[in-house]
């Protein structure tokens, strides 16, 4: 129609000569409409009158149209704008809108995933890195039915959701079935987790979690048993050793055959099974806790329950001792079966909702549970299960009273110990030195059995309690999340929860009377 205006404009100006009077030129003026003959030239009447009304036509044809147009609206362009770069000097870019911020759901039974408010639409938290080999065992699942869901409802849920059945195991400690799967096919596990938490018939959904030891490289860098002087162990073993106390440690296998373990390690049990064989951080860690003879430790006198629920295989993507939720939950479970009033856990990872309820259940059979910060560094996030608020976390320092450089912070650690450069007991039946948090926990696992020679009704709450009030303030004053109260002080400890005047130390144990310098074999 705009083509048709046009056309019947320039059809009107050709034909507006016609009715114009002739006049003769001024004097100099050039007419283009004559010839060189002097004649004007004109378009004939019958040729210009139809041209002129077929303009008129198509004008108010193309009037018409225009006014049956719906009026235009302003779209935004689709092409994105160029990047703005803003230069030194130059006027800044606008400010762009604000990313509407999501809110974050409380975790529910199934998981510490987070849940979308309508529902279980939404990857688990942690999706990005639910395959990470460092954080989950891979293509597998494990979760727990509702009442009343029998075993070919399981059968019939696996089926559907594509899985092969790994193992069913029931455990005493919460009276739960835990069911382990592996996934088939090319699916991530962060997928089938949110798949299974979406049915009626699942009560809880996770990963099958990837744990370490929580041990720094060895060093040469001292030859004395420092930490007997740090933690007062002579003062304290005046009144305690910890006699019979039953110590749980959840780590890797243990040299029962060391010297300095003798009649320390009186039940032990393996949840990863063959090959089993002793590790250099299960060996430290009893020995840290109740070694006899002349290596130093704060419970001589007490039994360890040795559970290898790290094995020593390494893995290009995590070095060292690994174990995963499901060899920790057989750990707690036998743990709490064998009667261990402690359980040292000297190692670190991801939280877990199945690892918690046990901790829990622990807790209130009467449990103490004692759990190295980490060795991830200072951004690193909380790691578990120190960070659970059932546990008391232990940081280390060294003999100067200076924090492990690698050692985790945060508002949930307790106390301190030493665990830089510290005396063990190493495989084979030699010695060596270690650091890490791993050690500094297993030394205050040590301290509390003393506590509990000394109140054998002790709660988990008195415990720690009693450890935070009686420290050795370090860094800022008060507790705070580097030192937590500060460095823990056995004897102060033991006093602060006596409820009857002091116990005799065993005749068995070997109260530790002064610093005791010990010649190191060097590992391989």
């Amino acid at each position: 129609m705009r083509l048709g205006a046009v056309l019947a404009a320039g059809l009107l100006l050709v034909a507006a000569p016609v009715g114009a009077q002739e006049r003769p030129n001024e004097p100099g003026e050039h007419d283009p409409g004559r010839s060189h003959g002097g004649k004007k030239f004109t378009i004939p009447v019958e040729v210009v009158v139809p041209l002129v009304a077929l303009g008129v036509l198509l004008i108010g044809a193309a009037v018409r149209a225009e006014a049956r147009k719906p009026p235009r609206t302003t779209e935004p362009s689709r092409t994105p704008p160029p990047p703005v770069e803003v230069r030194s000097g130059a006027d800044s870019a606008p400010p762009r809108k604000a990313k509407p911020k999501t809110a974050k759901a409380a975790g529910g039974r199934n998981g510490s995933n987070a849940r979308s408010a309508g529902g279980d639409a939404g990857a688990p938290r942690g999706a990005a890195q639910a395959d990470d080999p460092a954080v989950v065992v891979p293509g597998e699942v494990l979760f727990e039915v509702k009442a009343g869901v029998s075993d070919l409802d399981v059968t019939a849920i696996a089926r559907r959701a594509r899985l092969d059945r790994i193992s069913s195991e029931r455990f005493e400690l919460t009276g739960s079935t835990i069911y382990r799967y592996r996934i088939r096919g090319d699916r991530s596990v962060a997928a089938v987790v949110a798949a299974l938490r979406a049915d009626p018939q699942i009560e809880a959904v996770q990963p099958n979690h990837v744990y370490s030891l929580s041990q720094e490289a060895t060093s040469e860098l001292s030859r004395t048993q420092y930490a007997v002087v740090k933690l007062r162990l002579k003062e304290a073993h005046a009144s305690a050793t910890g006699l019979n106390v039953p110590v749980a440690i959840i780590d890797s296998g243990a040299d029962g055959t060391h010297p300095a373990l003798k009649d320390a390690i009186v039940e032990s049990f393996d949840p990863v099974g063959p090959p089993a064989s002793a590790h250099p951080h299960g060996t430290a860690i009893a020995g840290l806790i109740a070694a006899r003879g002349d290596l130093a430790s704060p419970a001589p006198a007490a039994r360890i329950l040795a559970i290898r629920a790290f094995s020593g295989a390494k893995r290009p993507a995590k070095p060292g001792a690994e174990g995963t939720t499901m060899h920790i939950l057989r750990g707690l479970d036998w743990a709490s079966k064998q009667g261990a009033k402690i359980v040292n856990m000297s190692f670190a990872g991801p939280k877990d909702d199945k690892i918690s309820q046990f901790i829990a259940a622990g807790v209130a059979k009467g449990q103490i549970f004692v759990a190295a910060a980490g060795n991830a560094g200072a951004s690193s996030p909380p790691l578990y299960p120190a960070a659970d608020p059932e546990v008391i976390a232990v940081t280390a320092v060294d003999d100067a009273d200076k924090l492990l450089a690698v050692a985790n912070r945060g508002p949930h650690l307790a106390v301190a110990a030493p665990g830089v450069d510290v005396v063990v007991a190493a495989p084979g039946g030699g010695y060596s030195y270690m650091s890490g948090t791993s050690m500094a926990a297993a030394e205050v696992s040590g301290v509390i059995a003393l506590m509990v020679q000394a109140n054998p009704s002790l709660t988990a709450a008195e415990a720690r309690a009693a450890l935070v009030k009686s420290a050795v303030d370090l860094g800022a004053p008060g507790v705070d999340p580097e030192f937590g109260a500060g460095q823990t002080d056995a004897k102060a400890a033991v006093d602060a929860v006596s409820a009857a005047p002091s116990v005799s130390a065993s005749p068995q144990a070997t109260p530790v009377s002064a610093p005791v310098e010990t010649t190191i074999s060097p590992r391989p």
